[in-house]
């Protein structure tokens, strides 16, 4: 995995049972732990039927306010 200088990856993926989709968001369970992830539409169109393992790339935000994390298919 091709990791930018000076970029601390948390999460660099989590791949697990896709539990439900909606259409900007996803929740994916590995290890009993249900990991809910902002995606953008072009992820929610090509993702499986729920019940489905999925891989899903992450990039982890912190602000004041918030933390979470976005999903891609691809690095």
């Amino acid at each position: 995995m091709m990791i930018s200088e000076g970029v601390k990856v948390v999460i660099a993926f989590i791949q697990g049972e896709l539990c439900d989709a909606g259409q900007d968001t996803i929740v994916v369970a590995c290890h009993g732990i249900g990991y809910e992830i902002q995606i953008p539409v072009s992820v929610a169109q090509a993702l499986p039927d729920p019940g489905n393992v999925v891989k899903i790339y992450t990039y982890t935000y912190v602000r004041e306010d918030a933390l979470g994390l976005f999903g891609f298919l691809t690095q």
